[in-house]
């Protein structure tokens, strides 16, 4: 029912963290992925402290009752809800020359695509 991520890795053996795991194209694919985990949330990794550090932490959890998919709206609302729900606090990140921190809004602009997708493919 849960699964948590931390430092996602390439596929491929031997594994490696994952450099690109935030770039649009890379997390679209992996939101799709898990579609049927209508609770998902990327944010940043903590220290000890409870600083952001420079590496996030991936949690997700099947089914969608109480989910922010389950919202009311315009396809437009819902799907921006939904992305600010599961990705807002990537605005958090340390500066890590990646767009997400570079510029928040534009990466998020981009991500929302996938969401208006994933909403209308499911017919939700």
């Amino acid at each position: 029912e849960f699964i948590r991520l931390v430092n996602p890795v390439h596929h491929s053996f031997p594994a490696g963290s994952c450099s690109s795991f935030l770039v649009t194209d890379e997390l679209a694919q992996l939101r799709t992925r898990f579609a049927a985990f209508g609770h998902f949330v990327i944010s940043p990794s903590l220290d000890a402290v409870g600083q952001p550090l420079k590496a996030v932490d991936v949690t997700a959890r099947r089914g969608h009752e109480g989910s922010p998919w389950a919202a009311t709206g315009t396809v437009e609302e819902r799907a921006a809800a939904v992305l600010e729900r599961e990705l807002g606090q990537l605005r958090n990140l340390p500066p890590c020359s990646i767009l997400v921190t570079d510029n928040f809004e534009d990466w998020s602009g981009r991500m929302l695509k996938t969401y208006l997708r994933m909403i209308l493919t499911a017919g939700r």
